[in-house]
């Protein structure tokens, strides 16, 4: 297909850092904030970002963000249950995320 889910989502969450005020990642490092994902799975960079206390969240924070004009919490598309490993309150805060689209989103 010449645009499946996975670019799909790389590409809405690029325009939206954009929008918002963002940075987006290819990789997992010391300054990323959140991982995007589409389909929750256990990736590399999954796993970095739960080891450096990222934010783990779904796409639905994205789409959130959008309709609020701006960074939505991420509570409630945080993916605790699927990764009991993750600890939100450890998660970094910074006035502006610095964003990395896992390549199943």
């Amino acid at each position: 297909a010449a645009l499946d889910n996975a670019e799909y989502g790389q590409g809405m969450v690029r325009s939206v850092a954009t929008a918002l005020g963002g940075v987006i990642k290819g990789q997992v490092d010391k300054s990323v904030t959140h991982v995007v994902v589409g389909t929750v799975r256990r990736t590399v960079n999954v796993m970095r970002g739960i080891v450096l206390g990222c934010n783990i969240v779904t796409l639905d924070w994205v789409t959130e963000s959008v309709s609020n004009g701006g960074w939505a919490g991420t509570e409630k598309f945080t993916l605790t249950s699927e990764f009991p490993s993750l600890h939100q309150s450890s998660a970094k805060r910074r006035s502006l995320p610095v964003l990395c689209v896992d390549n199943t989103a």
